[in-house]
């Protein structure tokens, strides 16, 4: 098997093994928040951010 090949598996284990991990958060977020709040997570900390206005740029 190729490296190329052995990366792009990898790849696509650490894909599916992440939606698992997020699924609970997602549905937490539903619940509890709206859908103009993102959940951050760093290694030592998790926050939930809520956004007041957004408008996309023009360019």
């Amino acid at each position: 098997m190729k490296k190329n090949d052995e990366t792009i598996k990898e790849l696509q284990t650490q894909i599916k093994e992440l939606k698992k991990l997020a699924k609970p958060l997602q549905e937490w977020l539903i619940k509890y928040y709206n859908p103009m709040c993102t959940i951050i997570i760093q290694d030592n900390w998790v926050k939930v951010v809520a956004d007041k206005l957004f408008a996309p740029s023009d360019n």
